[in-house]
């Protein structure tokens, strides 16, 4: 075998060093990079939990539009029924007023009818304002008077001697 020197024997023992203090460099390599990791695990854990709180809330604020559409919904229909009672009353307002006009035109007609019958006896008022001075004297518009007065006292005691017609 071969001889161990003394050289050999140091040589050995500054690697066996060497080594053990590169392990020693690379453990705290390690444990340097393992406390990163595990602060940017909390920072994520951290932004997680953020995230669930916004998605809560998110959640929440969704919940209410809901509701909130719902009542629109609601609402919405209620002023659609509205809206067709308003339109309902409104066509039967309509018919009430085209009866009314239905009406009012037969009244014209009527006030029609009767304006050309007082026309036609208008149109009489000038001749017999002629015929009466036509009337030579007075006798004769006294003998007129009183045949018309006997007339019509003889006309209403026929008819029983009411006053109505």
């Amino acid at each position: 075998m071969a001889k161990v020197t003394e050289n050999d024997l140091k040589k050995l023992e500054d690697l066996i060093t060497g080594s053990f203090e590169r392990l020693e460099q690379g453990q705290k390599a390690l444990e340097t990079q393992l406390n990163h990791v595990e602060t940017r695990l909390n920072d994520i854990a951290i932004e997680q939990t953020e995230l669930k709180e916004g998605i809560k809330t998110i959640q929440i604020k969704q919940t209410e539009l809901k509701e909130g559409i719902k009542t629109l919904e609601i609402r919405q229909t209620e002023l659609k029924e509205e809206i067709n009672q308003k339109s309902q009353t409104l066509e039967v307002g309509q018919t009430e007023i085209k009866g009314e006009i239905k009406t009012f035109d037969a009244k014209l007609n009527g006030t029609s009818d009767r304006m050309k019958t007082i026309e036609v006896a208008m149109t009489k008022i000038p001749d017999l304002a002629e015929k009466v001075g036509e009337l030579k004297n007075w006798r004769q518009i006294v003998i007129i008077t009183i045949t018309a007065s006997i007339s019509g006292v003889v006309g209403w005691i026929i008819r029983g001697g009411n006053l109505k017609p």
